[in-house]
């Protein structure tokens, strides 16, 4: 016991003098440490080899002299070789450690992107499934493990700009084309993104300029790749025709709408679109035509996926004008169901609207109007 108290006794007195070497915070442990690293620096370099040689070169003479086999081969291996080697062995030391780290880091790196990469082909999987909610999830932590990959920050970018957050969208869609300026998807992205913020503008002339760049933006984007398309399949060339019709520039619109579907012949956006803006100029022969051709690629397409609303929606408004108007009630019922959601059917509403108010309104558009407009409030009250 007498001893345990010693021992105690006298820890106690070396921390009181600050020599508890187990202290972080001990001056004296601090100064011996920095100490210690400045020496093992300056020892560690080449200059200091050469210079231990140029000190052992001036004993060099006398130990020659002295004609001693064991006073040479003492001056060789004690003074010459331990004063050279030292500095040399540990630059050699430094160099290996940090050639090791490198290789760690990139090593570490090469793990991370290949994790990311996993991500995103989740990501398209759960996209083809519609399930974007998680699809936004698995993107943003691929970003977290490699936020500089292009197609990560593009396909955040999209989905952020589809969930209304179009200022996080712009962030990463910009940060897409940081190391690549030619990706159209990512471009195209971007200028309907910039669309999307100017239709929110309440300055005229800012809303024009964001407008006309948006247009640029498509123009390039298209320029480079135009059979470019969006996570959804829809060509950017639909996209445009979208721009073009909020700016009632008709013309350009249907040329617009006409370039997507020739790019994607199968999908239902830009010929529905076609059928309307023909329809709203009085062609309803042309806008007969392809509102029966909608409505066929329609019905084959939700054969394949009976959930899709927005083809839904197309189909409804085909059979409206076609004259089918139970038939468009119910597959708007249908689609109403599915979408659940104020945006989807505010944008059928704004349709059906322009419809209404063409110089030959629809038989029945009213009431199809009205079905939607009670759906709308009633997705509002829930």
């Amino acid at each position: 016991m007498e001893n345990k108290s010693q021992i105690a006794n006298s820890r106690t007195q070396f921390s009181d003098l600050g020599l508890n070497q187990n202290d972080d915070t001990n001056p004296i442990k601090r100064f011996n440490s920095r100490l210690a690293v400045l020496i093992t620096k300056s020892v560690g370099s080449m200059w200091c080899a050469y210079a231990f040689a140029l000190l052992a070169i001036v004993s060099f003479p006398a130990a020659i002299n002295s004609h001693d086999p064991i006073i040479i081969v003492s001056w060789i291996a004690q003074t010459f070789l331990q004063l050279v080697l030292l500095p040399i062995i540990i630059v050699g030391q430094n160099v290996q450690a940090a050639a090791n780290d490198a290789r760690a880091q990139t090593d570490h790196e090469t793990l991370l992107a290949i994790r990311a990469l996993s991500l995103i082909q989740l990501g398209e999987q759960q996209l083809e499934a519609k399930n974007i909610q998680s699809a936004l999830r698995t993107y943003q932590e691929a970003y977290t493990l490699d936020p500089e990959n292009p197609a990560t920050n593009y396909f955040l970018g999209f989905l952020y700009t589809q969930n209304g957050q179009i200022e996080k969208g712009i962030e990463h869609l910009k940060r897409a084309l940081t190391r690549n300026e030619e990706y159209p998807p990512a471009e195209a992205a971007l200028a309907y993104a910039l669309r999307l913020q100017a239709d929110k503008m309440t300055d005229p002339s800012e809303k024009i300029l964001h407008y006309a760049e948006s247009e640029q933006m498509f123009l390039r984007a298209l320029s480079q790749d135009p059979t470019v398309r969006d996570i959804d399949g829809e060509s950017f060339y639909a996209v445009l025709g979208g721009l073009y019709k909020r700016l009632n520039r008709t013309d350009e619109a249907i040329e617009a709408y006409k370039a997507a579907e020739l790019v994607t012949p199968q999908n239902t956006y830009p010929i529905i679109n076609l059928a309307t803006l023909y329809y709203l100029r009085g062609d309803l022969e042309q806008a007969k035509a392809y509102y029966e051709r909608s409505a066929a690629i329609s019905s084959h397409k939700l054969d394949l996926n009976p959930f899709d609303y927005w083809t839904r929606f197309d189909l409804s408004t085909a059979q409206l004008v076609i004259g089918n108007l139970d038939q468009a009630k119910r597959q708007f019922n249908l689609a109403a169901q599915q979408a659940r959601q104020v945006g989807p059917l505010g944008t059928f509403l704004h349709d059906l609207e322009r419809l209404k108010n063409a110089p030959t309104s629809p038989k029945g558009v009213d009431e199809l109007v009205e079905l939607v407009r009670n759906a709308i409030e009633r997705v509002r009250s829930s």
